[in-house]
């Protein structure tokens, strides 16, 4: 089947409104027999910004599945942030399964929630309309966090989607919505994930965003002189920066991302890990001043080929050795060092062809032999009357010497860290492995970095963690505040009302915790009793 060109998708268009639109001008009645032609089988869920069955799509539109993933998704933003995993997300939502689209773009690993649904601007949707006789909903709109659309600067729209919305229907965009002029800030924040996302979709490689952030943040002064990034201070500054920005709101940024705790594991090297795109566009429309050029100037992330290159190295200067070069002919070949040549040479035995000075052998085995002791290589360059250049490359071209060495200076530290945390637990038996490392930390992860195993020996035995009691009378008070506030409280069911107030299940699994709540509840049932009998009573005498 080949979709009419009138018909075709909009350069900014989302696949689920291409989707919706081609079913209504299908011949289908039945949206199940719609969803068994294109998708092979009856209910199908498609994701506001992440959907499946594009290669579905595509065959049966005659269309490109490429183009849609590129420019009618959000998949160049998992992308452009490093979160696609080695193409899994990719071939996920090309899939004819569409299976687990969501765990491989991180987003249950984030642990924070956003709007479910679609999300339209009234101002686009009532100038589409008088322009093509239709609206449809934009693909930057989707954007999590973005609740104002960038164009017009007037508040979005939504419906909501998931089992207490549309569900697995198709609507269309609404007309006749209310229009609410929003801040200049939130405008602005808006116009800058959308720009992001147009640049996102000119690259096909990830960005390197740590490097981008790190000379930022140089910029500002917020590092310090070993290059450390003044995490506290940086926080400060965002909260400033972001303090009649409005966190959780409906459409908005969740209320967790407030704090700005994220940062630290986004930017650190040592605990750094893949983050939802939001916290990234946070962050860079701080540090950026609200350009996405700014990622520009900054390419992908430098692939780690420095064995590869020194494996190859190592095999040409041998290869050049044995065949009888002179170091100063293999240094004019290669590029590398004398030194560099000299250590390989005598690691394998080859001896070398070199006009310079050359050492005895007894002097050679000295220098090796004063280096097992582990005597600093100053010394023994003054007590053998040599160079500390010709200590150093003996103990490097001696097998095994260096790592020697390193184990002798390590010895001292860890023998040190071992009788401080021996000690911290005779003084304080009742310490758990955490109280250990919050204490003790340099002497635990020197222990830590040198053998996990002997670390384990002399820690505490490892408890089961207890979880953080939570507060169920707090929770209580905010759920009865909640109901209280919602009209025609006695029309929804239990579970809807669960979902509208957040509690997580606790309505219909933890009622015995919430007594206001459930007091609350059981006047609704009677009076929802009392009113149909009520009805009754009144329908017989008539």
């Amino acid at each position: 089947m080949t979709i009419p060109i009138r018909n075709r998708i909009h350069e900014d268009e989302t696949v689920f409104s291409w989707v919706a639109r081609i079913f209504r001008l299908s011949h289908f009645v039945n949206l199940n027999q719609f969803y068994r032609k294109y998708f092979g089988v009856k209910r199908v869920r498609l994701h506001p910004y992440l959907p499946a069955h594009l290669d579905e799509i595509a065959q049966e539109t005659g269309s490109e599945a490429e183009t849609l993933l590129m420019h009618h998704t959000l998949y160049p933003l998992f992308l452009f942030f490093n979160i696609e995993n080695e193409g899994r997300l990719r071939a996920s939502m090309l899939s004819r399964s569409g299976q687990n689209v969501i765990s491989k773009a991180a987003l249950p690993h984030s642990k924070i929630t956003f709007f479910n649904g679609q999300k339209y601007c009234p101002k686009c949707e009532k100038e589409t309309t008088i322009l093509l006789g239709f609206a449809y909903y934009r693909i930057e709109h989707q954007i999590p966090g973005v609740e104002v659309c960038w164009k017009h600067g007037c508040y979005l729209d939504s419906l909501d989607g998931g089992d207490f919305g549309f569900d697995r229907q198709l609507p269309l965009v609404p007309h006749n919505s209310s229009i609410k002029t929003a801040p200049r800030l939130k405008t602005k924040f808006a116009k800058f994930t959308y720009d992001v996302l147009i640049l996102a979709r000119q690259e096909d490689e990830p960005i390197n965003y740590q490097l981008a952030y790190r000379n930022e943040l140089d910029r500002r002064g917020m590092s310090n002189s070993l290059k450390r990034i003044k995490i506290t201070v940086l926080r400060e500054r965002l909260a400033n920066f972001y303090q009649d920005f409005t966190f959780g709101t409906k459409l908005g940024i969740p209320a967790e991302l407030e704090d700005f705790k994220f940062i630290g594991p986004l930017l650190r090297e040592a605990t750094h890990s893949r983050a939802h795109p939001t916290k990234h566009l946070l962050l860079s429309f701080f540090l950026f001043d609200g350009s996405a050029s700014l990622y520009k100037n900054y390419g992908t992330p430098k692939r780690d080929d420095t064995e590869t290159k020194k494996s190859v190295d190592e095999e040409t200067v041998l290869s050049l050795l044995k065949q009888g070069f002179s170091m100063r002919k293999i240094t004019s070949l290669t590029g590398r060092s004398q030194c560099f040549i000299k250590r390989i040479a005598e690691l394998n035995n080859i001896d070398i062809r070199s006009n310079s000075q050359r050492f005895s052998e007894s002097i050679k085995r000295a220098v090796a032999i004063k280096g097992f002791m582990g005597i600093h290589r100053n010394d023994i360059a003054n007590n053998l009357k040599v160079s500390v250049g010709y200590v150093e490359q003996v103990i490097s071209g001696t097998k095994g010497l260096v790592a020697w060495r390193k184990h002798l200076k390590q010895t001292p530290r860890i023998k040190s860290a071992i009788n401080e945390i021996i000690s911290s637990r005779k003084l304080h038996p009742d310490w758990l492995r955490k109280d250990i490392k919050q204490q003790c930390e340099s002497a635990f992860f020197s222990l830590y970095h040198f053998n996990k195993k002997l670390l384990n020996t002399i820690l505490p035995v490892k408890q089961a963690p207890t979880p953080h009691p939570k507060d169920w009378k707090k929770e209580d008070e905010r759920i009865i505040s909640e109901l209280s506030d919602i009209p025609n409280v006695h029309t929804f069911s239990l579970s809807k009302l669960d979902h509208m107030v957040k509690a997580k299940g606790a309505l219909i699994k933890k009622m015995n915790k919430l007594p206001k709540t459930s007091a609350f509840i059981t006047s609704l049932k009677k009076n929802n009793k009392t009113a149909r009998h009520g009805v009754k009573n009144e329908n017989r005498r008539n």
